[in-house]
């Protein structure tokens, strides 16, 4: 019988404790160097994650939020969502000339998980030894793990209806934490009933996920306030390329990859000489900070207990991983957040994590740190 998921185990300090030693898991100076993506529920424990119910708002986004509606055109087409949901199964061509090209790409991206079956192309691995040197995978070594081995080859069968009596048709994860245990604080929605088959049936490239999220990112950064200004002092965007971060915590190592995410630019004068050897100034948006928000997605969802989606051991100890060599690599502030994506799937997790939290998961000071809490 597999074990109960962390995050339905795991939702209060005195649950911890009992637990842990139910488990008898690590400390984290005990744990191996793995990478991210070998990360599950020993190094949760290790690392003292403990989740909690959360609110509709990231807490670190509290201040920020719009009294307003939105007001836009384009972003109450982005509400209200396609006009006929028949348009799904038309081109990317045919969405751009009826939607405009920011909402008929991101409308494309989602008819690949919402769109009807026929429009949709069954997803292949590679045959083994066909040659070639990338293995369709996608990991935190740089492969990719999103790819085919799990039987990706979409069965012949029927689709039927997935309506469940008591569930909605929507599914997002909210937890959140206390410090200076590592907290991962998530917006809140209801949870919804997911078909385990049919959420199989539409599983594709890890890919198609990512398209899908960075449309409906770009299309919310380009067209609602405040970062619609095209001269502002400051402007939040999508960073497509991904990161690998490697610290240490001690003699342990932390080395994870993201899959893109959104970064911070601001303008900056700089002098620039023309040909004939005049300088002028230009101004020049440049990068402030790569992890506003970090992104990290899969081709489906691992964990739906009784059909109600829930985040799996493995990915949240893998965006724990990350979290942590990202609040590393920023001293400044203490949240981390990141995007976790599954197809059409989408939650926000909030890591929060003192600088006495990190300074605790040094090897010399785990047993003082252990007794603390556990006293």
């Amino acid at each position: 019988m597999s074990p109960k998921p962390y995050l339905h185990l795991i939702k209060s300090q005195a649950e911890f404790k009992k637990n842990f030693v139910d488990e008898e898991a690590p400390l984290f100076a005990e744990l191996k160097n793995e990478p991210a993506s070998k990360w599950g529920r020993k190094e949760l424990f290790a690392c003292r994650v403990l989740p909690k119910q959360g609110d509709h708002n990231l807490p670190c986004l509290e201040s920020f939020k719009f009294t307003e509606r939105f007001t836009t055109d384009q972003m109450k087409a982005f509400i209200d969502g396609p006009k006929d949901p028949a348009d799904l199964g038309g081109s990317e061509l045919a969405l751009v000339k009826k939607y405009g090209h920011s909402l008929g790409q991101l409308w494309a991206a989602l008819a690949a998980f919402t769109g009807p079956p026929e429009r949709r192309k069954p997803f292949s691995p590679p045959d083994e030894g066909s040659g070639g040197g990338d293995n369709g995978n996608n990991d935190d070594d740089g492969n990719n793990n999103g790819g085919g081995g799990d039987g990706a080859r979409w069965p012949k069968r029927a689709r039927h209806s997935t309506q469940q009596q008591g569930f909605v048709d929507s599914s997002t994860l909210k937890f959140e934490s206390n410090s200076p245990i590592p907290s991962s604080q998530g917006s809140q929605g209801s949870l919804g009933y997911v078909d385990a088959e049919s959420h199989a049936l539409a599983a594709g490239p890890e890919d198609d996920t990512l398209r899908l999220i960075t449309c409906a990112l770009r299309h919310v950064l380009y067209f609602a306030p405040p970062n619609n200004e095209p001269n502002a002092a400051a402007v939040v965007e999508v960073r497509d390329a991904k990161i690998r971060l490697d610290n240490n915590i001690g003699i342990r190592s932390l080395v994870a990859v993201d899959d893109g995410g959104l970064c911070l630019r601001e303008p900056q004068i700089f002098e620039h000489r023309r040909s004939d050897g005049s300088l002028c100034q230009r101004t020049v948006y440049t990068t402030a900070n790569n992890h506003v928000l970090m992104l990290e997605t899969k081709r489906m969802l691992q964990c739906l207990p009784q059909g109600v989606p829930i985040i799996s051991d493995a990915c949240l100890a893998q965006m724990t991983c990350q979290a942590l060599s990202c609040r590393i690599d920023n001293s400044g502030r203490d949240s981390v957040i990141i995007l976790h994506a599954a197809q059409n799937y989408v939650c926000f997790v909030q890591f929060d994590m003192s600088t006495d939290y990190l300074l605790g998961l040094s090897p010399e000071k785990w047993k003082d740190l252990f007794r603390k809490y556990t006293v």
